[in-house]
Formats: structure tokens, sequence, C-alpha cells
């Protein structure tokens, strides 16, 4: 079973966003509008967290999909807890 987590982190091509992952493996983001970009929390809570490139989100995607166990385009069993992107809400 995998469990999917958001944490907020800095993206170097978009400044903090909402990042994916997969067993701690990014796989996808969405960006942030430029309010919540302020916000002081959500920047203490970037700061905390690994700072990214859209690049190496990407590699981590495709490895999954490669393993096919990409968790919005496999069919893999998720923990009820996971977060899941904005898109599929």
């Amino acid at each position: 079973m995998y469990k999917v987590d958001m944490k907020y982190c800095l993206v170097e091509e978009e400044g903090i966003a909402k990042v994916y992952f997969m067993n701690d493996t990014p796989f996808t983001y969405d960006t942030i509008d430029a309010t919540m970009q302020e916000d002081s929390s959500l920047i203490e809570q970037a700061l905390h967290n690994p700072t990214l490139t859209v690049e190496i989100i990407h590699q981590k995607s495709d490895y999954l999909i490669k393993e096919d166990i990409h968790p919005l385009l496999c069919n893999v069993l998720l923990h009820p807890e996971s977060i899941l992107p904005d898109m599929l809400k």
C-alpha cells in the first residue's frame, strides 16, 4: 500500500508549490496563488522541506510511470489517508 502526502516546497521555477509525494518520491505539484506565496506559515513550511526543480519532479514522475506505480496513472492501492492533487477533487 502506498501513501500520497502533500508538502509545501520551494520549486525553483514556480516559487512555493504544493508538491505531492508517494512514499517520499515527488511526482507532481500544484501552483499556489500570489497571496499564498506570501503566507509566512507556508514560507516556514517550505523552508523545512526539500527544494526541488520541475525537472526533478518530472524525472521522478517518469520513474513511477516506468515502474507502473504512478498513483494518478496506474492502478495502485493507496492508503486511505492519502492526499491527492487538486485536479482530482
